[in-house]
Protein backbone atom coordinates (compact mmCIF):
# COMPACT_ATOMS: atom_id res chain seq x y z
CA UNK A 1 0.00 0.00 0.00
CA UNK A 2 0.95 3.26 -1.10
CA UNK A 3 -0.27 6.86 0.98
CA UNK A 4 0.64 10.10 -0.36
CA UNK A 5 -0.68 13.33 0.52
CA UNK A 6 -1.33 14.71 -2.89
CA UNK A 7 0.22 15.03 -6.48
CA UNK A 8 3.03 16.81 -5.28
CA UNK A 9 3.39 14.71 -2.16
CA UNK A 10 7.07 13.73 -0.36
CA UNK A 11 5.40 10.44 0.11
CA UNK A 12 4.83 9.53 -3.54
CA UNK A 13 8.14 11.51 -4.36
CA UNK A 14 9.81 8.55 -2.49
CA UNK A 15 8.13 5.77 -3.94
CA UNK A 16 8.09 7.33 -7.13
CA UNK A 17 10.77 9.04 -7.32
CA UNK A 18 10.91 13.02 -8.97
CA UNK A 19 7.35 14.29 -10.08
CA UNK A 20 9.06 14.80 -13.61
CA UNK A 21 9.07 11.28 -14.11
CA UNK A 22 5.23 10.79 -13.58
CA UNK A 23 3.42 13.88 -13.55
CA UNK A 24 2.25 15.09 -17.07
CA UNK A 25 -0.61 17.48 -17.41
CA UNK A 26 -3.76 15.82 -19.40
CA UNK A 27 -5.61 18.88 -20.57
CA UNK A 28 -7.59 19.57 -17.14
CA UNK A 29 -8.24 20.21 -13.51
CA UNK A 30 -10.27 19.00 -10.98
CA UNK A 31 -11.48 21.36 -8.00
CA UNK A 32 -13.35 19.42 -5.17
CA UNK A 33 -15.12 21.23 -2.45
CA UNK A 34 -17.47 21.36 0.43
CA UNK A 35 -20.80 23.72 0.77
CA UNK A 36 -24.18 23.73 3.12
CA UNK A 37 -26.57 21.94 1.08
CA UNK A 38 -27.73 24.91 -0.70
CA UNK A 39 -29.69 23.35 -3.19
CA UNK A 40 -32.11 21.25 -1.21
CA UNK A 41 -30.75 17.73 -2.66
CA UNK A 42 -31.75 14.47 -1.05
CA UNK A 43 -29.90 11.16 -1.50
CA UNK A 44 -29.12 12.48 -5.26
CA UNK A 45 -26.60 13.70 -7.50
CA UNK A 46 -26.51 16.66 -10.18
CA UNK A 47 -23.95 15.99 -12.84
CA UNK A 48 -23.95 18.64 -15.72
CA UNK A 49 -20.99 19.42 -18.59
CA UNK A 50 -21.22 23.05 -19.57
CA UNK A 51 -18.85 23.55 -22.59
CA UNK A 52 -15.01 22.84 -21.09
CA UNK A 53 -16.45 22.88 -17.58
CA UNK A 54 -18.76 20.64 -15.85
CA UNK A 55 -19.53 19.35 -12.19
CA UNK A 56 -20.76 16.62 -10.08
CA UNK A 57 -23.15 17.33 -7.39
CA UNK A 58 -23.79 14.76 -4.24
CA UNK A 59 -25.25 15.54 -0.57
CA UNK A 60 -22.99 14.65 1.94
CA UNK A 61 -23.33 14.43 6.27
CA UNK A 62 -27.22 12.79 5.83
CA UNK A 63 -28.05 15.62 3.30
CA UNK A 64 -26.68 18.63 5.19
CA UNK A 65 -23.79 19.14 3.05
CA UNK A 66 -23.00 19.13 -0.68
CA UNK A 67 -19.47 17.67 -2.19
CA UNK A 68 -18.38 19.60 -4.90
CA UNK A 69 -16.06 18.37 -7.69
CA UNK A 70 -15.92 20.92 -10.60
CA UNK A 71 -13.60 20.41 -13.67
CA UNK A 72 -12.42 22.46 -16.70
CA UNK A 73 -10.01 21.89 -19.54
CA UNK A 74 -6.85 24.10 -19.49
CA UNK A 75 -3.72 24.43 -20.53
CA UNK A 76 -0.83 23.58 -17.85
CA UNK A 77 -1.38 26.56 -15.27
CA UNK A 78 1.00 27.97 -12.97
CA UNK A 79 0.97 26.64 -8.77
CA UNK A 80 -0.32 30.01 -7.25
CA UNK A 81 -3.08 28.94 -4.66
CA UNK A 82 -4.99 32.39 -5.28
CA UNK A 83 -5.27 32.58 -8.59
CA UNK A 84 -6.08 29.33 -9.05
CA UNK A 85 -9.06 29.62 -6.86
CA UNK A 86 -10.29 32.84 -8.48
CA UNK A 87 -9.82 30.97 -11.55
CA UNK A 88 -12.65 28.08 -9.96
CA UNK A 89 -14.44 30.58 -8.64
CA UNK A 90 -14.85 32.81 -11.79
CA UNK A 91 -15.44 29.53 -13.87
CA UNK A 92 -18.46 28.71 -11.60
CA UNK A 93 -19.94 32.23 -12.03
CA UNK A 94 -19.81 31.56 -15.85
CA UNK A 95 -22.16 28.54 -15.66
CA UNK A 96 -25.80 28.60 -16.94
CA UNK A 97 -27.18 26.79 -14.05
CA UNK A 98 -26.62 27.93 -10.16
CA UNK A 99 -23.10 29.29 -11.69
CA UNK A 100 -23.73 32.26 -8.77
CA UNK A 101 -24.52 30.26 -5.85
CA UNK A 102 -21.70 27.44 -7.09
CA UNK A 103 -19.23 30.24 -7.18
CA UNK A 104 -19.89 32.11 -4.18
CA UNK A 105 -19.60 28.44 -2.26
CA UNK A 106 -16.26 27.64 -3.96
CA UNK A 107 -15.31 30.94 -2.44
CA UNK A 108 -16.36 30.41 1.29
CA UNK A 109 -14.97 27.13 0.98
CA UNK A 110 -11.60 26.34 3.53
CA UNK A 111 -9.81 24.68 -0.19
CA UNK A 112 -10.88 24.78 -3.23
CA UNK A 113 -7.78 24.64 -5.16
CA UNK A 114 -7.81 22.52 -8.33
CA UNK A 115 -5.00 20.42 -8.46
CA UNK A 116 -3.26 18.95 -12.13
CA UNK A 117 -3.93 15.70 -13.08
CA UNK A 118 -1.38 12.79 -13.66
CA UNK A 119 -0.48 9.83 -13.91
CA UNK A 120 2.28 7.27 -12.12
CA UNK A 121 3.99 4.40 -13.44
CA UNK A 122 3.24 1.40 -12.92
CA UNK A 123 3.21 -0.10 -9.19
CA UNK A 124 6.28 -1.06 -7.63
CA UNK A 125 5.99 -4.83 -7.20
Amino acid sequence: MVGADGLHSAVRRLAFGPEERYAHHLGSYLSVFSAENFLDLDDWQMWLRDGDTGFGIMPVRGNTGLRIAFGFESAPLARDGAALRQLVVDKLAAMRWEGARLSEAALKAPTARPPSRGRAPAWPS
